[in-house]
């Protein structure tokens, strides 16, 4: 089925594009694989067993970290990072507008990288943001934070002066504070500038 191909595609994608996303981190900082190994199976566990609107994904995670960590990525690089999870209801419904299909993986790949943060920020930290504070991500493009409605519910946008009608407000979950990570789980997929779905 495309929509658990893509699924797990965009799974085993967050998994990559997060141990590639830190990279800029110290060589004494890096965490090693075996520790890294045991974060994110304890990060996909405790997320599907409390919060069951992001179990399937978290499995996914958790499925494949064998593989990810037998890539080519330099995986101890992960530290200080805020990965964004969409809900399963949301990716499936991306599914349908991008189905899984090789020439639909740069779009996916950029979905991807767009939800990784290249700093820790919880929920309280995100909301006391100034507005239209970058938020510098994987894609190397930035998001904006541009307001928020209360202390969970923030809108971001693609430029710092974006008009309200192009902002994406999301509710923001937190799922899981690790030392090398945060992962918070949001019930809207954002897209970046130039990829269309």
């Amino acid at each position: 089925m495309a929509s658990s191909r893509l699924l797990a595609l965009f799974g085993l994608l967050c998994v990559v594009l997060c141990f590639a996303a830190t990279a800029h981190a110290q060589a004494a900082a890096k965490p090693t694989k075996a520790q890294i190994k045991a974060e994110l199976r304890n990060m996909a566990n405790n997320i599907t067993k409390n919060y069951p609107q992001y179990a399937k994904y978290a499995k996914d995670i958790n499925k494949y970290i064998g593989l990810a960590l037998n890539s080519k990525y330099d995986f101890t690089a992960l530290s200080d990072a805020t990965l964004l999870l969409p809900s399963d209801t949301e990716v499936q419904a991306l599914a349908k507008k991008v189905p899984a299909t090789s020439s639909n993986i740069p779009k996916i790949y950029n979905i991807t990288a767009y939800h990784i943060i290249l700093k820790k920020y919880t929920v309280p930290a995100l909301t006391v943001l100034k507005k239209s504070q970058p938020l510098g991500t994987q894609l190397k493009q930035a998001i904006y934070k541009v307001s928020v409605q209360n202390g969970n519910t923030v809108s971001f946008a693609k430029t710092p002066n974006a008009p309200p009608a192009e902002w994406t407000t999301i509710k923001i979950v937190r799922l899981y504070a690790g030392p090398y990570f945060i992962a918070h789980g949001v019930d809207k997929v954002l897209v970046p500038t130039n990829t269309k779905v």
